[in-house]
């Protein structure tokens, strides 16, 4: 409603974490709720196109509503960025 009013665009970025149900089955909840905060974490550094408002959107998806910006294309270019950051991130976690 906020964003209608500013005529602002407002965007949800979805992260399906595969294989994260096996995380919490064989590593226990404590370290897959781990891989939740350092992926969120990773969300918040990845730069200006993440709003703080990051979630638990299901089991095993993040969501992320983007606020305040205006150029879908330049959101599209910083998705695919922070995809590949969040992919070193989760490498280097030893998730994937």
């Amino acid at each position: 409603a906020n964003a209608k009013r500013r005529k602002e665009v407002v965007g949800v970025v979805l992260f399906d974490l595969d294989r994260f149900k096996e995380v919490n089955d064989t590593l226990g909840h404590a370290a897959g709720d781990r891989l939740l905060i350092a992926v969120a974490e990773r969300m918040k550094s990845a730069g200006s196109m993440f709003s703080d408002k990051n979630g638990l959107w299901s089991a095993h998806k993040l969501r992320n509503r983007i606020a305040h910006e205006s150029d879908i294309v330049v959101n599209f270019n910083d998705a695919r960025y922070a995809l590949s950051s969040f992919k070193k991130a989760l490498k280097d976690l030893g998730a994937i």
